[in-house]
């Protein structure tokens, strides 16, 4: 996901940033959504982690909160690798298409609505979700938080990745419409509707629930 994204951010916004990396998106959002919101930033890699932890530390007036777990489906324990050993951005969840790379690691998995529930946030307004995959896992483990507060979607969706974690765009994208959520290509302001096949596609897009402009 490019910096663009920090546009779907408004004053008073309470953000997950989902596949924080480094955090450099996360702090562009805990700056739009001065005053007032907060940015609580996922980061599972522990190559990362220590970064993106640094970076907010040098930015004292960012209301922005890390976390070292991934979001998915279940609770409990994966394996994440990084397949391109030179590139922590390429670091996902281990599957049997999913080649381990230079470095790998042991890291706690939590459900988003697990999450929410435990830490008592009382609601949460946009999630941006880029985990090289492993989104509908997030959005598997997220249906009550969806439900309930229809938060603002800033998603990745490459069917190639996907199709490593056992899934396609096709398949999440329909899983969004079904519980509410118009799908809009950032790049093209187009709406993605369910006529057209996404084998293969390669979009960041902004999902919507209900009246949410």
């Amino acid at each position: 996901c490019n910096p663009e994204m920090a546009r779907y951010v408004r004053p008073g916004d309470q953000v997950l940033d989902i596949g924080a990396n480094q955090g450099e998106l996360a702090l562009l959002f805990a700056q739009a959504a001065a005053p007032g919101g907060k940015v609580y930033a996922f980061e599972p890699n522990p190559a990362m982690f220590g970064v993106l932890a640094r970076n907010i530390e040098l930015n004292p007036a960012a209301e922005c909160h890390a976390e070292p777990v991934a979001l998915g489906a279940s609770p409990g324990k994966v394996e994440m690798c990084q397949p391109d050993g030179r590139n922590p951005g390429t670091a996902t969840v281990h599957t049997e298409k999913v080649p381990y790379g230079g470095n790998w690691a042991t890291v706690e998995v939590m459900r988003l609505d697990d999450y929410v529930r435990t830490r008592g946030l009382a609601r949460i307004d946009v999630m941006k979700i880029d985990v090289e995959g492993y989104e509908f896992e997030v959005c598997k483990g997220a249906e009550e938080t969806l439900r309930r507060w229809r938060p603002r979607l800033i998603m990745e969706l490459s069917d190639t990745l996907l199709r490593m974690h056992g899934t396609s765009a096709d398949e999440l994208a329909g899983w969004l419409r079904a519980h509410g959520y118009a799908i809009q290509d950032v790049a093209t302001g187009g709406d993605v509707d369910a006529a057209q096949s996404l084998d293969g596609c390669f979009l960041n897009v902004v999902c919507r629930a209900g009246a949410d402009g």
